[in-house]
């Protein structure tokens, strides 16, 4: 189950997916949400390679594709189950756009530039996958860009279902034009969240290494008076320098034997 927090941040997002596989027939609806895998979609681009030319570079433009699409499909799996029942959110509508597109190699070849792009938006980011998880604002923007690649999917069903007569007088150009941009603006979005997110997660690490490190030496402070050291040649010292100087003039006294809190917190800095 989503947190209310991702709940919220999904819901814009994912009214575009429903709003996109609403404006298909019922049939082709039902069959983005069937289950799918890229083994599926690649042995229908051998199909097709079969019985048209060109279908060659096709394949060497999409194989690199595979394992970065298997990547984003985990990272988005769950909140996808959760919202929209599509089982294999990222094959299920690319094995349907295939299907419709699977002897039109310019729409195919369209499909696969929209992947670089849609692939190409999240790899500059290494730990986009639990930024996703933990940042309403870094899954609301890779949502987006998500609904953008359902966008294409059900734009390809649309053109390619159409009368081959409508097909010759039309072009898919328009289509391919409208997503770009809107996968342009996703993908400066994400990069924003993104930078934002990793910042903010740099500064609290700092700041509780920062407060683990005055922490132990504040606890030395606390136990130098025991060994009739004073206190005040202590605070003189530079933070970094509380451990060095333990180490160095008073672990190796043998009073240190009769504190043994002191001796284990030195060890363990050590």
């Amino acid at each position: 189950m989503a947190s209310p927090a991702s709940q919220s941040s999904s819901d814009a997002w994912q009214l575009a997916v429903q709003q996109y596989l609403s404006s298909l027939p019922d049939a082709q609806k039902a069959a983005f949400k069937v289950p799918a895998n890229a083994g599926m979609c690649l042995d229908m681009i051998i199909q097709a390679q079969g019985r048209k030319k060109g279908f060659t570079r096709l394949m060497e433009l999409v194989k690199p594709l595979i394992d970065p699409l298997k990547r984003f499909e985990a990272a988005i799996d769950v909140i996808i189950q959760t919202h929209g029942a599509i089982a294999s959110p990222i094959w299920g509508p690319l094995r349907m756009a295939i299907t419709m597109a699977s002897d039109h190699f310019k729409t195919l070849e369209s499909l696969a530039m929209i992947l670089y792009r849609v692939v190409g938006s999240l790899e500059r980011f290494t730990n986009y996958e639990t930024l996703f998880k933990t940042n309403p604002a870094v899954q609301k923007a890779i949502g987006a860009l998500y609904s953008d690649l359902i966008d294409f999917c059900t734009r390809v069903v649309q053109f390619h279902s159409r009368s081959s007569l409508r097909a010759m007088v039309t072009s898919f150009d328009k289509d391919f034009r409208d997503v770009s941009e809107h996968i342009n603006f996703h993908s400066a979005e994400i990069d924003w969240v993104a930078n934002a997110a990793n910042i903010e997660e740099s500064q609290r690490a700092r700041q509780l290494e920062q407060e683990t490190r005055h922490g132990k030496a504040a606890h030395i402070i606390i136990l130098f008076p025991a060994f009739d050291i004073p206190l005040v040649f202590v605070h003189s010292l530079q933070p970094a320098h509380y451990l060095s100087y333990a180490k160095a003039h008073i672990l190796p006294s043998p009073n240190a034997k009769q504190c043994s809190t002191l001796a284990l917190a030195l060890e363990r800095t050590g």
